[in-house]
């Protein structure tokens, strides 16, 4: 009898719905329009920064997401791969806002690099945070 080869599986997706890579990785946009909230947003104590995105949704600690971020009055969007290194909770004591903490995963991150320029000067400034 002679030989069937089987065909080609077709090619899926990367982010297919109910793929594994969807269910490690979520998708959230983030807009910031003010240097100051910017300022009260940014983490740049984390190895490669990051964010503090107020949301009323909360992951767990660990937990892969990708940020669509629209920052200040840049004409592009920051796609950029972070990580959920904590989470506020609602009700948290002290009246802290809801949501997470996020530590950007790429050494290079474009995003880090823009906020970075945009907050230059501002290091050492009094007024409180989301973070610290």
């Amino acid at each position: 009898m002679p030989r069937r080869e089987a065909a080609p599986a077709p090619l899926e997706p990367v982010m297919a719905k109910g793929s594994p890579a969807l269910e490690r990785s979520k998708l959230l946009s983030f807009e910031i329009r003010d240097r100051a909230a910017l300022y009260g947003a940014y983490m740049p104590f984390l190895t490669h920064g990051g964010l503090f995105i107020p949301t009323q949704t909360l992951y767990p600690l660990g937990a892969e997401l990708f940020l669509l971020l629209s920052l200040l009055d840049a004409p592009e969007k920051f796609p950029t791969a972070a990580r959920v290194v904590w989470t506020t909770p609602l009700k948290a004591q002290g009246a802290r806002r809801p949501g997470l903490g996020v530590a950007f995963t790429d050494p290079d991150c474009p995003a880090r690099r823009y906020i970075e320029r945009q907050l230059a000067g501002l290091g050492d400034s009094e007024r409180p945070t989301h973070t610290l």
